[in-house]
């Protein structure tokens, strides 16, 4: 049996960093085999494709779905996620779709329906469920065992250093938003996956006629409460603290299999239990995941109908947002501040 083809459309950081290197390791063993990759700027399908020399590439994303790839991952802007998933579902493929799944709810509810209808694997990114730390955060808070989760805060940021190619990624109509819009999509799926879905959402940013460098999020999931706090300058600890009635969990985001819990005054730090991952490699087992659901074996992969809500968390929020406190601005700039926010 041949190994399923692979066509990547959008060359930019998270495919060199994240997904390029995935796909380049399952092809070495004969998993798969990348056929094709697109993006506008030759120079970045050349710097892909150069990883994969038998693959064509094109700037064209019909001309990528004309070469019949079994699996398209679709790591374009948000903007376009939308217009490409659907084309690659209607031509057959399966999908692997970057977050966020889209923009605006109802595309992504359309989406989740197409690919029911075309019988076909549509897939999100929601790799943070592939960390062993966070895996088992999901099992300590089903199992009670720091009772049942109240509160929770998260924080996560700090100076922006992603490597974009492109100024697409600070254009409110190509990236859908800022730090709410990037980050936000994984931060809301884990707390849904472990707390219960989002019942409801109050947000503030700092947008100003762009893209939100800071934002601040106060849900429930399920029945807890707590805030979201987002940025993109400034340094703390990135954090996730669920304090539960008999205990509280803390989750250091950069460890990516140990988590602390915190009982009766005593701190004890735990391993997942399995061998450590790193983040790079949760992209191969990404990867492995769809690979299955495409051959119809059992699999945990992120399907598109768990995405849309979280697509409709962050665009009720951008929609209903308020002006982020900022007290160094003085009375005239805040003033100015609401009458751009207004408009």
């Amino acid at each position: 049996m041949s190994a399923p083809t692979v066509a990547i459309s959008g060359c930019g950081a998270v495919t060199e960093l994240y997904h390029g290197p995935a796909l380049a390791q399952l092809s070495a063993g004969g998993r798969v085999r990348v056929i094709g990759v697109a993006d506008p700027a030759a120079g970045r399908r050349d710097a892909i494709g150069r990883c994969f020399p038998e693959a064509r590439r094109t700037a064209e994303f019909a001309e990528l779905l004309a070469l019949g790839p079994d699996l398209v991952v679709v790591a374009s802007p948000p903007n376009v996620h939308h217009e490409q998933v659907l084309a690659a579902l209607a031509a057959g493929a399966h999908v692997l779709c970057e977050k966020p799944l889209a923009t605006r709810g109802v595309h992504a509810r359309e989406m989740a329906t197409k690919a029911l209808a075309h019988d076909r694997v549509l897939a999100v990114g929601m790799i943070r469920r592939y960390l062993p730390a966070a895996r088992l955060v999901r099992q300590i808070v089903a199992d009670e065992i720091v009772g049942a989760i109240q509160r929770f805060d998260v924080f996560e940021g700090g100076p922006f250093r992603w490597p974009f190619h492109a100024a697409d990624y600070f254009r409110l109509q190509s990236a859908g938003g800022g730090v709410l819009a990037d980050i936000g999509p994984h931060v809301v799926d884990l707390l849904s996956w472990w707390l219960g879905p989002v019942a409801s959402a109050v947000a503030a940013d700092d947008a100003l006629g762009g893209v939100d460098a800071n934002a601040l999020l106060e849900i429930r999931c399920g029945s807890a409460t707590g805030r979201i706090r987002l940025s993109r300058d400034w340094f703390r600890p990135n954090r996730v603290v669920l304090e539960g009635s008999g205990g509280r969990i803390v989750w250091d985001l950069e460890d990516v299999d140990r988590i602390v819990l915190e009982r009766a005054g005593i701190r004890e730090s735990r391993a997942a239990g399995s061998p450590a991952a790193t983040f790079e490699s949760c992209f191969e087992l990404q990867l492995r995941d769809l690979l299955d659901a495409m051959a119809g074996r059992p699999s945990t992969v992120v399907r598109a109908d768990e995405a849309v809500q979280v697509v409709e968390v962050v665009e009720r929020a951008y929609r209903d947002s308020a002006l982020l406190e900022m007290p160094w601005l003085g009375p005239r700039e805040r003033s100015h501040a609401r009458r751009i926010r207004a408009q």
